[in-house]
């Protein structure tokens, strides 16, 4: 008890003081968490790790892509068989960068979700994962979608709401020298 009355302040001030503070205290934890910067960072996150398994998925490819490519090469028959997949290796060498290039803008914009309150990232998020499953491979296609998924829980995260007693109190007593009386 003594220890509880030691960090408390005395008097009615004090008391005016902690009451505001609390005021404080959830209108920030509103505006965080309840406003939608709960489902903000959530799906933020989810595209962040989407953004980077695509990334992987897409070097992956290249390097299967390129290992083929020497193969093919190193056999050293050249018919029109090996030619047509050559030229198929080369167009997959171009999706796997667009995948790579898309998967790396989405892990921008879950970045900007995380840290910005606001809702045009996830936009932004959407757009590159949807570009990125048109031009990646299947296993980009599954990250990307997974993408798109944190990129809805970034735009429909709800704005922030707080409670109008709690504004009030905290305008109208921003040093918390009122006694509430």
């Amino acid at each position: 008890m003594d220890a509880d009355r030691a960090t408390r302040p005395a008097g009615a001030a004090g008391a005016a003081l902690a009451h505001g503070l609390e005021a404080r205290a959830r209108i920030a934890e509103d505006a965080a968490l309840s406003g939608g910067g709960a489902w903000r960072i959530t799906g933020g996150a989810i595209a962040l790790v989407a953004g980077l398994l695509g990334i992987a998925a897409s070097v992956l490819d290249l390097d299967l892509i390129d290992a083929l490519n020497e193969m093919i090469t190193a056999l050293g028959v050249f018919d029109a068989g090996a030619i047509s997949v050559l030229n198929r290796a080369h167009a997959a060498v171009a999706s796997a960068d667009g995948a790579l290039a898309l998967a790396a803008l989405t892990v921008v914009f879950a970045a900007l979700a995380i840290l910005l309150r606001q809702h045009w990232p996830g936009a932004g998020i959407l757009a590159s994962a949807v570009a990125g499953s048109l031009v990646g491979g299947p296993v980009d296609v599954a990250c990307m979608v997974l993408g798109m998924a944190g990129g809805v829980l970034v735009v429909l995260a709800p704005r922030a709401r707080v409670d109008r007693e709690d504004r009030n109190a905290a305008r109208s007593d921003p040093a918390g020298t009122d006694d509430g009386a």
